[in-house]
Parts: structure tokens; C-alpha cells; sequence
């Protein structure tokens, strides 16, 4: 477990610690948690000029342990429950507040996770070996890097799903009271950390009360009953007020087209290919779009389409070959060995469905938001594996091979995978020279937009912040840009903005006297979150 955990640190810190960038989701964590959600979006800021250490504020602690104060506007403003950011909020109070404090909390989810998926494994007879196989292809896995790199609650949501899973394993083992009373605990912190939590809840308690169901254990069950009510009576009274942000999210469906049925549809296959990829893909987006523009982009996605195949064709081989080496039937399958991969395969499937059904939103198929099947499936496979090395008399020499190649060429796309990232962050580096700026104009005050643009400005820097049509509607005084030895347009091509108001913005700006304007960053690769356009004027 040790190593599991120095691997961890070794692999994801150089990259945590490269991040230039702060995207959509991340900024409204960092407000959200230093409790200035409701502020923010209620500025008066907004539409005027002001320094940008006043628009900063929002993001930095004022008040410390205020709870109730991100819950409360959590109800009225989002669609998440409370939990991760009551977390995210003491981790700042303990350590700051900044880009690289947010992702290293993944980094400690991520190592205690890894020890609870190990753990599990040794619970369920996996041996040592394969227990490490298993947990060193969970955290290096491209679900992983892709969860740990954002300032989110997906790191956190896996967590408690592998502790689920652990602590149902004990209490069906065991049958003591004190793994009952720990899975209703998992059961309400998983719920207040994510409104997806009850998939994962459901299928693990339907397939527990089936195993003991099959072993005539009614006393259990009723037990198993009592502790869900129970969980359920314990949620609503810590946050009352839930179904508000469940009608909000409702709102985010898209509406039902042929065309992206069959979009959907085909994007399930792409993303399956990267579960249990330890190999970046150059874009791994909702659709497995990859970016063929650059030879290095078509060298890494051929070869991270190689290593996908081929680590998902193992994974199939494993699981097949322990399905004709073990028992068949109801009853070869509703056991505490095949618990894992069953729900892991429930869960997947339910997500899918949801998916290609338009229930969820179009970027419920990104691997962060699959994060919490892993625990499950790589327990799993782990689980199936040991089983058809137990049909066999002694481990074949391809066996012998295979436990002593893996762990290198697991750590070898890690290392790869993180080293491109750190090498690419020039990239992202543009964003940095909004610092040099006397002046900024910025053609939005959305919450998840400003806050990512504005975390690099000098603090003196006067800013107008105000959406496209406003901006247009009032041309408002360009006194301080005009008088700026130089001033930046950001334009966000995010929400209602387009790239026609964007061009009669910029001749409006052009007239202000500092010429054309330079173009510091233009495209849809989103240095800007969503998306955006940098230019520079100088006096």
C-alpha cells in the first residue's frame, strides 16, 4: 500500500503541480467553497468598472467554517449537494487557496482510495500480487488522471463508492453490527457528495439483499431494510432542501434528436476502450474526439488506441475465462466474490442508459463522471482473475509473465502521460499575460468564466465585466482602457456570445486609439474555459 501511494505522488504531483489553467467546474468549486457563491453571483460588480482585486475577493477566504453558508446557497444557485465542499473549504482554510492546494486534495482522495480498493481485494482471497496488479491499473488508469486533475467532487464520490463496496464485502463476511452501522455512514456522506451517488447505492444494496436472500438470511435483510431507511431519514434531515437542486439539474437534459441518438449511441464504444486505458488519448471528450492535427497527436492517439484495445481485450479475456472455469447459474453468480463485477457492470450499463436515453446531460459520459464505477471494476476483474488462476493446478508461464511486464508498462504510460502534460503547459501559458494588462475588457461575468480568466490578473487592473449585449447596448465609458498603456479584450464564445458581436466589439475597441490589437490566443481549444479569444492593445 505503501508503494501504491509514493507511485501516486510521484506520478500525479509534477503534473498537479504544472496546472496553468483553471477551467469551467473549477473556478465555481474554488467560490463555491470560500463560501462566496451567492455574492458572486449577485455582484454589483457586474457591468462596471472595477479593480480586479474586487472581483478576486470572491475566490479568496473571508470567513472561515461557514458551513451553513455554502449549503445555503448551494440550494438556491446549484445542482450538488454540500458535502466535497465542506471538505474542499477546510482543506483551504488549512492550506490556502490556490490552483495546485485544490487538485492535491484529489491526490490524498486518490491515495486513500487506492488503499480501500487494495484492502478489498485482500478481503475478497485476491492474492497480494494481483491485489497490486489491480490497484496500481485503478490509479494510473486514464479515469484517474482524468478526476484527479480537476478542483471537483469526482475523486471524492469514487472514494466513498470503493468504501460502499468494502464495507458491504465485511458486513456479508462478517456479520457484525459495526460494518452495518459504517455502510448507513457511506451511504449519506456519499449522497451528500454527489446526487449520482444513489447508482452506485442502489445496485450494491439490490445485489446484497439478493446474495442474502439466496442464503435464507431474512434477519440480514431486514437489517439491510432498517439501515437504508434509516440512511434515507439521516439525508433529509442534514440537507431538507435537496429536491431544489434535483429540479435545477433536471433542466440541464438535452432534448431528444435522431442525429444524437446515434451520436450517443457511438460514443459508448470509444469510452469503454479508455476505462481501463493507462495511456492518455490527446482529447478524451464526451464523443472520444482526438485531435489529429500534429504528427506527435497522431503517434500518441495510435498508440493510445493500441494500448486501449488491447488492456480492454485482457480485461474480456480475464473475465471470460473465469466464467467457463467457475460456477454457472443464479447461484454461482449472486456471491460476495462476483458482487464487484456485477455491480461495476449494472452501474456502467445504468449510465449508459442514461445517457443514450437524454436523461443525462451530454458530458455524463466523460471519464470523471464514469469515475465511480472503477472501484468495482478493477476489484472485479481482480476478483475474476484470481478465480481462474484458482481453476488451474499452478500459474501458467504467461501468467508469470504478464504479473512481472505489467507494472512496467503501467508506470511507463504514466510517466508519459504525465510528462506530456508538463511539457505541453506552454500551451496554456498565454493565459498568464492578462497580468501585464493596465486595462480589461471582458464579454462576460458568467460565474464559471470570469473567475478563470480574471486568477491571473495584477489585482490593480481595471476591469469591466459585462456580457456581449450589454457591452454592445450601452457602450459603456472606455475611459480607463483608453488611458491604459495597454488593455486586453477576453471574448468567451461561451453561453449567448458569438463571434459576430465579438467582431463589433472589436472594431468599437479598434476606434478607441491603440490600433488594430494584437491576437495573444485564438480558438476553440479552450484556454479561456468553453472556449475564447485573447487580443492585446498597446499604446
Amino acid at each position: 500500500m505503501l508503494v501504491l501511494v509514493a507511485v501516486a505522488v510521484l506520478i500525479y504531483l509534477p503534473k498537479l503541480m504544472a496546472v496553468v489553467l483553471v477551467d469551467h467546474d473549477d473556478v465555481i468549486s474554488v467560490v463555491t467553497a470560500t463560501c462566496n457563491q451567492g455574492n458572486f453571483l449577485n455582484s454589483p460588480l457586474k457591468g462596471h468598472w472595477a479593480d480586479a482585486s474586487q472581483w478576486q475577493r470572491y475566490w479568496q477566504l473571508s470567513s472561515h467554517w461557514c458551513f451553513g453558508q455554502i449549503q445555503s446557497d448551494m440550494v438556491h444557485y446549484d445542482i450538488h449537494p454540500p458535502f466535497y465542499f465542506w471538505v474542499l473549504h477546510v482543506w483551504f482554510v488549512l492550506f490556502g487557496v490556490s490552483l495546485v492546494s485544490g487538485l492535491v486534495l484529489n491526490l490524498v482522495v486518490v491515495c486513500l482510495t487506492a488503499v480501500i480498493i487494495y484492502v478489498t481485494c485482500r478481503v475478497l482471497a485476491v492474492s497480494s500480487t494481483l491485489s497490486f496488479l489491480a490497484t496500481l491499473a485503478w490509479t494510473v488508469s486514464l479515469p484517474s488522471r482524468t478526476a484527479v486533475s480537476v478542483i471537483r467532487q469526482y475523486s471524492l464520490f469514487t472514494m466513498f463508492t470503493a468504501a460502499l463496496l468494502l464495507v458491504a464485502v465485511l458486513w456479508l463476511q462478517k456479520k457484525q453490527l459495526r460494518y452495518l452501522v459504517a455502510l448507513c455512514v457511506v451511504l449519506v456522506v456519499g449522497v451528500l457528495t454527489h446526487f449520482q451517488f444513489p447508482i452506485p447505492a442502489a445496485v450494491t444494496i439490490v445485489l446484497v439483499a439478493a446474495i442474502l436472500w439466496r442464503r435464507r438470511s431474512l434477519r440480514e435483510l431486514a437489517q439491510l431494510g432498517l439501515a437504508v431507511v434509516v440512511a434515507a431519514v439521516a439525508f433529509y434531515v442534514v440537507e431538507p432542501s435537496f429536491m431544489e437542486s434535483v429540479w435545477r439539474a433536471r433542466e440541464q437534459a438535452q432534448s431528444f434528436t435522431f442525429p444524437q441518438l446515434f451520436q450517443r449511441a457511438g460514443a459508448v464504444i470509444p469510452t469503454a476502450l479508455q476505462l481501463f486505458n493507462p495511456l492518455d488519448w490527446s482529447h478524451p471528450l464526451p464523443y472520444g474526439l482526438l485531435d489529429w492535427a500534429q504528427p506527435q497527436y497522431v503517434v500518441i492517439n495510435l498508440l493510445s488506441i493500441a494500448i486501449g484495445v488491447g488492456t480492454t481485450y485482457l480485461v474480456v479475456r480475464i473475465v471470460v475465462r473465469a466464467i467457463r472455469s467457475g460456477p454457472r447459474g443464479v447461484d454461482g453468480w449472486l456471491t460476495v466474490q462476483r458482487l464487484p463485477i456485477c455491480a461495476g457492470v449494472l452501474c456502467l450499463l445504468t449510465a449508459f442508459a442514461m445517457y443514450v436515453s437524454f436523461i443525462s446531460p451530454v458530458q455524463a459520459i466523460g471519464l470523471q463522471y464514469l469515475y465511480f464505477v472503477t472501484p468495482f471494476l478493477f476489484v472485479g476483474v481482480a476478483r475474476m482473475a484470481q478465480d481462474g488462476l484458482d481453476a488451474q493446478d499452478s500459474p501458467g508461464v504467461r501468467w508469470q509473465r504478464l504479473a512481472s511486464a505489467l507494472p512496467a508498462v503501467l508506470l511507463v504510460c504514466a510517466i508519459v502521460s504525465s510528462a506530456l502534460f508538463v511539457v505541453h503547459r506552454s500551451e496554456f501559458e498565454p493565459l498568464r499575460d492578462i497580468a501585464r494588462a493596465d486595462a480589461l475588457i471582458v464579454d462576460s461575468d458568467h460565474f464559471g468564466v470570469l473567475p478563470a480568466i480574471l486568477w491571473h490578473a495584477d489585482p490593480r487592473t481595471k476591469v469591466f465585466a459585462a456580457s456581449q449585449d450589454v457591452i454592445l447596448a450601452n457602450r459603456p465609458d472606455a475611459g480607463p482602457a483608453v488611458a491604459a498603456r495597454e488593455f486586453y479584450y477576453v471574448s468567451s464564445t461561451a453561453y449567448e456570445n458569438t463571434r459576430a458581436k465579438q467582431e463589433q466589439i472589436l472594431h468599437w475597441l479598434r476606434g478607441l486609439g491603440h490600433g488594430d490589437g494584437a491576437t495573444v490566443r485564438q480558438g476553440v481549444v479552450p484556454l479561456i474555459p468553453l472556449g475564447g479569444d485573447i487580443y492585446r492593445f498597446t499604446r
